[in-house]
């Protein structure tokens, strides 16, 4: 079998996927910096020690500018040291709870994608 060449996404990489064992070495194009950012939740909902967080991300396609949207759900709990601490971990008792709040967190969600929308569209007109 002839390996794949990449060439689209690296500028030197093979697959061998359907021999069985897969092998693929990337190299990118371009250096790329180690960037240590911090990325803070947009919304956060929160009630009896679930945490869902939501996070948007811009991206930017020809002249418009989408938004991506990304949520996680944590459990607050106290440890024998009486620190607050946080898992990704829930308990069966957690999740109507998240489901409550992941269901609000969804409803803002596609709120801010009809308000950018929306933006975007006015900003066409105006143009």
């Amino acid at each position: 079998m002839q390996p794949h060449h990449l060439s689209d996404r690296c500028a030197s990489g093979l697959y061998f996927g359907r021999s069985g064992v897969g092998f693929f070495v990337c190299y990118p194009f371009t250096a790329m910096e180690s960037k240590k950012t911090t990325t803070k939740p947009e919304k956060v909902f929160s009630r009896r020690g679930i945490v869902v967080s939501v996070f948007r991300y811009k991206n930017e396609i020809e002249d418009r500018t989408i938004s991506n949207f990304k949520m996680t759900i944590r459990r607050l709990y106290r440890d024998d040291e009486e620190k607050t601490q946080s898992t990704y971990f829930l308990a069966p008792d957690d999740w109507p709870m998240a489901e409550f709040l992941s269901r609000q967190a969804w409803q803002y969600m596609m709120e801010q994608s009809q308000s950018d929308d929306s933006a975007e569209t006015n900003k066409k007109d105006k143009s």
